[in-house]
């Protein structure tokens, strides 16, 4: 086996390990631009983050009334106080995820970008190993074919034609 075909093998296989681990899930990122990704993700961040917060308040606001004997109803200086500083932890809460969510789906963007961008690279490369290869193996065949060819059509019947 030849330098070229164990370097072509190998860039295949790692082609194909490219495919098998990332390239379904990087084809479907890439699909987007990278803003248009980043917000289509960053909405669902932010859906959950502010279910999640709500319930978080809810929870607190039940262990208010149920422990505590709270009279939500009675909207006095203490239910206001707290409503204000559960909206503000709501707020909080969707402006650190949008800015979390920002930063982790942008990298996983541009990872995967990398990764595609490294793929296509290889396969420019295994096409310029293939066609350096269907060359040389044109080449040879027309070095053979003509040394058949001359073997073939050299006169030897005997004949002597120089007078």
């Amino acid at each position: 086996m030849t330098k070229s075909e164990e370097k072509r093998i190998i860039l295949m296989t790692k082609l194909a390990s490219y495919d098998k681990e990332h390239g379904e899930k990087d084809r479907k990122m890439a699909e987007f631009f990278r803003h248009d990704y980043v917000y289509r993700r960053n909405v669902t961040t932010r859906f959950f983050t502010l279910l999640g917060s709500l319930i978080v308040v809810l929870f607190y606001f039940m262990r208010r009334i149920i422990i505590e004997h709270l009279d939500i109803l009675d909207l006095t200086g203490e239910v206001v106080d707290d409503l204000i500083k559960m909206s503000i932890f709501v707020v909080l809460m969707q402006v650190a995820y949008t800015l979390i969510g920002f930063w982790a789906h942008a990298r996983d963007y541009n990872a995967a970008q990398g990764r595609i961008n490294e793929y296509f690279e290889g396969l420019d490369e295994l096409s310029q190993l293939s066609q350096k290869k269907d060359e040389k193996s044109k080449t040879d065949r027309r070095g053979r074919a003509g040394e058949v060819a001359a073997r073939r059509y050299e006169p030897d019947d005997g004949y002597d034609f120089k007078d």
